[in-house]
């Protein structure tokens, strides 16, 4: 049995009440048929059907403004459990030079609702990132899901995934805002050598520009590692190596020196249904890339639409 993948498998993972701790009550199943998901739901892969688990909440409504250590590391033994769901919900993050959530080695995490703003270090060359799924190994990051949370004013990227290793799988960044600004911010989302599969659908990624540290070229004094001002990269890990299997749907590249790359040995990418528009450059460049399908995607006012080259088994539709 199927069920649609994207705001489907949201439901069905995160949705029924929240309870702290294990819960007693059975595992809830279902299915929605595709027609009856609304607009928003534009992805067409499908996934097996989803249960529900038991969850533990990390954090609910809560704020921290000012906090001076990393609050939420996930590489206990209760993370790394697949048969409990992690939640941090409609919680506030801000002010702060240290990374609010870092996923180390978990399994089945939600972190949905939140506000991530004005997460920096203020440091020449020193970056800090919203959320880091990071993976250093050992490590086996499973079934997570980022939903309807907004980055604003974050020193690097909102979200980064594979720096440490690519044991990273099943992971869906959805209905997301991204914003970036002249003064900070290196991208939306940076994702590096990864397993996958990495679903990116229904996002909005805007607002980026060059951010300069002082070992660019040329050098600046911002607070970051540097970036050309891509909204989002798809790129290789020193570490983790070539990203792959990664789905791009229904999202908003707009307003941005660059609104999506793809470089560096990325393998098996879909690019599907995206409006990417108003970008300074180029809004959809690939270089050294294959297995890339790119279909029904609308362009509009970029000085170059697309650039594709060194590209190996590319579809454009």
């Amino acid at each position: 049995m199927l069920i649609t993948l994207g705001i489907l498998f949201l439901t069905l993972v995160a949705g029924g009440p929240l309870v702290s701790g294990r819960s007693t009550a059975p595992e809830q199943t279902g299915t929605i048929q595709h027609n009856q998901l609304g607009p928003a739901a534009t992805s067409k892969l499908y996934l097996p059907l989803i249960s529900v688990p038991p969850s533990v909440i990390l954090c609910n409504g809560k704020v921290y403004d000012g906090f001076t250590e990393r609050l939420f590391v996930l590489k206990t033994s209760q993370d790394k459990n697949p048969n409990l769901r992690k939640v941090i919900r409609n919680c506030i993050f801000r002010n702060s030079t240290k990374r609010p959530i870092t996923i180390n080695d978990a399994q089945n995490v939600i972190i949905d609702g939140n506000t991530f703003e004005n997460i920096r270090t203020n440091q020449p060359g020193v970056d800090v990132h919203a959320i880091d799924i990071l993976c250093m190994d050992p490590c086996n990051i499973n079934n997570v899901i980022i939903n309807n949370n907004t980055f604003n004013n974050i020193g690097a990227d909102g979200i980064q995934l594979g720096e440490g290793s690519r044991n990273i799988r099943n992971v869906i960044i959805q209905n997301n805002i991204f914003q970036g600004n002249e003064a900070t911010g290196e991208n939306g989302i940076d994702i590096k050598g990864v397993a996958g599969p990495i679903y990116i659908l229904g996002n909005s990624l805007h607002g980026f520009r060059p951010c300069e540290s002082p070992t660019s070229n040329p050098p600046g004094n911002q607070d970051c590692s540097g970036s050309g001002g891509q909204a989002m990269i798809i790129h290789a890990g020193d570490r983790s190596g070539s990203p792959s299997n990664i789905v791009l749907e229904g999202n908003r590249f707009y307003d941005s020196v660059s609104g999506l790359v793809i470089i560096e040995n990325a393998r098996n990418i879909v690019i599907r249904d995206n409006d990417i528009f108003d970008n300074l450059s180029v809004g959809l460049h690939i270089n050294r890339a294959s297995n890339v399908t790119i279909e029904g995607n609308r362009f509009s006012n970029n000085p170059e639409n697309m650039i594709v080259k060194n590209c190996t088994n590319c579809i454009v539709k």
